[in-house]
């Protein structure tokens, strides 16, 4: 894998600072290290359980699940599946060199604004070096790049970013207030109850879920993944409970 530069503002973001354990910020860094160019990288509790333990805390497969559902509950990473493979996606993961390595199969979150061309190359390795054959064809755009482009084994296939100006559709992701007329969604209460939360003290905390976050103002107020507040909103709740 290739040097990769760490920028600071990984200090100042609170998803990364509000982990629940410092081994949880290490493993978000590790994976950062070990990703592909886009971002993927193949998961599995097993493998990733071989990976983390070498450099962390982590030093059971039990463990590694749970410091992996707290980077999913943080929306550092992102679960997907390709032919029954385990994959995770890093979202606001950048990439800056001109060749770039793709070892995973796509996810649905990479840059949808690429194109091909020239001004980029994309090199296929790993579990990705069979993509163009399953697509069963090679678009016309790759027959003037060789195979094998740059370093490695794989197919070449030159990639462009759009003009910079261009407008870039708006991310399925984008930040939103909670609606009005929001109501606790079945599978919310569920897995409170599933987190050890009475049920009808779950039906509560919804309303004063509600209730807070529609009464907010300001940027705040604004979330990503609701999911992932409500379920680290029970997990707050339950430890001062505890406490």
């Amino acid at each position: 894998m290739p040097d990769r530069v760490i920028r600071d503002e990984l200090l100042d973001s609170d998803r990364w600072l509000d982990l629940p354990h410092d081994t949880d910020r290490l493993i978000y860094v590790g994976l950062l290290l070990k990703c592909d160019d886009f971002g993927n990288i193949e998961g599995g509790q097993r493998r990733m359980f071989r990976m983390l333990h070498a450099f962390t805390q982590v030093k059971t497969e039990e463990a590694t699940a749970t410091a992996l559902i707290h980077l999913l509950d943080a929306d550092l990473i992102r679960r997907y599946e390709v032919d029954r493979r385990e994959l995770f996606h890093l979202p606001r993961f950048k990439a800056g060199r001109d060749y770039l390595v793709r070892r995973v199969p796509e996810s649905p979150w990479d840059p949808k604004e690429w194109q091909l061309g020239k001004h980029k190359r994309l090199i296929n390795r790993g579990l990705a070096k069979n993509l163009l054959k399953d697509l069963g064809h090679v678009p016309k755009q790759l027959d003037d790049v060789s195979p094998g482009v740059g370093v490695g084994v794989g197919v070449g296939v030159g990639v462009k970013l759009k003009n910079k100006n261009e407008k870039r559709p708006a991310s399925p992701s984008a930040a939103s207030r909670l609606p009005e007329d929001w109501t606790l969604p079945d599978e919310y209460h569920a897995w409170a109850v599933r987190y050890g939360m009475d049920s009808s003290k779950a039906w509560r905390t919804g309303a004063d879920f509600k209730d807070f976050w529609i009464a907010k103002n300001g940027p705040d107020a604004m979330k990503r993944n609701w999911a992932a507040t409500w379920r680290r909103w029970i997990r707050t709740t339950m430890e001062k409970n505890h406490g």
